[in-house]
């Protein structure tokens, strides 16, 4: 996966974004590219788990993969009687596709969030403690033992933290892309049917007229009761409506996972050669850090010494 990331930078997704026109084209030279080839073999691991599955040698849980394939066999079972049912029915090559783009998609989110929160969090030390305060509190003699899901939820100053680091560094800055169904003038700009209309969730968050004093890392903006002073649609690290991004629940909750792990354990700080604030890089659709992170981590001895 860090193979199909580095080589979307300089792939021909960033000319066909840059230059519609040369979509066509590009089309037609992409599957004898070094992306696609790769692309290509992460697709067939998938098929020999979906084979694997079929033949009883898989393995039994309820993940997603086998979720999406019981729907296949039911609805195959049901003999997809109508139009309708053979439309929204997935073949193997859209389960396989959805499934690969899922992996990819999460994967690259997670890992810039967690990079940025990372930098955020060696950058604010206090940040560190008050995180490891509220666990000991609630959870006391749990040592470094995983919390579960019900527990993570509880971890109320980690949320307000994760939530503004998504804020200021959202994973996918080119969030929301719609069609313009009808002829309509928004903020005095025309915009005709059929036009598509592109947001950007790192301007929409770092608009002073909805963020007072947007570049600066303030968690206690999404304190219980806070949050609900601004307007709907300010905050959309993970897009908006019905299509917005299906791992809006559980990215979020991973991250805080991996970030507790880390938290329990090491003490983070910023090396004096990090620049201040961290330059964001957009590869292809996902923010980076332009020129990386070099963070000091120190083992914790004890949690006091926290």
């Amino acid at each position: 996966m860090i193979h199909i990331t580095d080589e979307l930078e300089d792939s021909a997704i960033d000319i066909a974004f840059a230059i519609p026109a040369l979509r066509h084209v590009l089309s037609w030279i992409y599957p004898f590219t070094k992306h696609a080839r790769i692309f290509g073999n992460f697709m067939n691991h998938v098929r020999d788990a979906m084979r694997s599955r079929r033949s009883g040698k898989g393995p039994k849980g309820p993940d997603l993969l086998r979720i999406i394939m019981d729907e296949q066999m039911a609805a195959l079972k049901n003999h997809l009687e109508t139009a309708s049912d053979r439309e929204r029915y997935l073949d193997d090559q859209d389960i396989t596709s959805n499934i690969v783009i899922l992996l990819l998609a999460g994967y690259e989110a997670m890992s810039s969030a967690l990079s940025f929160l990372t930098y955020l969090l060696a950058k604010h030390p206090s940040e560190q403690n008050e995180i490891l305060k509220e666990i000991d509190q609630l959870f006391p003699n749990r040592g470094s033992q995983q919390l579960s899901y019900d527990e993570l939820r509880k971890l109320k100053r980690l949320d307000m933290v994760v939530k503004e680091g998504l804020r200021l560094y959202p994973p996918v800055p080119l969030t929301v892309t719609r069609r313009c169904t009808q002829d309509t003038t928004a903020c005095g700009q025309f915009i005709p049917a059929g036009v598509n209309v592109l947001a950007s969730s790192w301007l929409i968050h770092r608009d002073p007229v909805l963020w007072p004093n947007p570049e600066e890392f303030v968690p206690e903006r999404f304190a219980a009761g806070s949050s609900e002073r601004y307007p709907s649609g300010s905050y959309v690290p993970f897009g908006l409506g019905p299509r917005s991004c299906i791992g809006r629940e559980l990215g979020p909750l991973i991250v805080k996972s991996v970030l507790i792990q880390l938290l329990q354990t090491c003490k983070l700080s910023l090396l004096d050669s990090v620049a201040s604030p961290v330059r964001p890089h957009s590869r292809a659709l996902t923010l980076v850090p332009k020129d990386g992170i070099k963070i000091r981590v120190e083992r914790r001895l004890t949690r006091e010494a926290a």
